[in-house]
């Protein structure tokens, strides 16, 4: 569920190329339900190691999935952070 909500708001924050505070304030957004996403992950993981105490548990690429989706998300931070300097600069010499 978290990474659901976390997928809409970064649709929204896509739409809000305009204001780019308000694309930062969504994205920051996203990173606390990526944590929450993470330690709800690792409950998950604990908790199926020991209902399963005879079987091995193998993760699978979507559980890594969501570390990239966090990677692609601090890159796209980075980058509206870079564009908003890069205005601010350019709003200084005029």
């Amino acid at each position: 569920l978290p990474l659901a909500v976390v997928m809409v708001i970064n649709a929204y924050a896509i739409s809000q190329f305009r204001n780019r505070a308000r694309q930062m304030a969504y994205l920051r957004l996203t990173f606390i339900l990526f944590a929450g996403t993470f330690a709800l992950l690792t409950l998950y993981m604990s908790e199926a190691k020991s209902f399963y105490t005879g079987a091995t548990l193998t993760p699978g690429i979507a559980t890594f999935l969501p570390f990239v989706a966090l990677l692609c998300n601090w890159l796209a931070l980075r980058a509206i952070r870079k564009d908003e300097e890069l205005v601010r600069s350019v709003n200084r010499i005029r």
